[in-house]
């Protein structure tokens, strides 16, 4: 969050949306197809769960919205 006001405040234009997926690979795959669907996200950074990110990532990557993870730690 504090980056994000960092940025901004140096005139970059960010606007982000916060998801609580409950840690749930169901819950991640409904906003990842969400997210490939609306057609406005430039990018998605998170989650913090493996298992998520896994399921994520094949989900957005298909659709072309690159995503990184800060924790997951998975290898794929």
């Amino acid at each position: 969050q504090a980056r994000i006001e960092e940025a901004k405040a140096e005139g970059i234009q960010i606007t982000y949306e916060q998801l609580d997926t409950h840690r749930d690979p169901i819950t991640i795959s409904f906003f990842a197809k969400k997210i490939v669907e609306e057609k406005s996200y430039d990018a998605v950074v998170g989650t913090i769960v493996s298992a998520e990110s896994v399921t994520a990532s094949k989900i957005l990557g298909a659709g072309g919205i690159p995503f990184v993870s800060p924790s997951g730690t998975h290898p794929d």
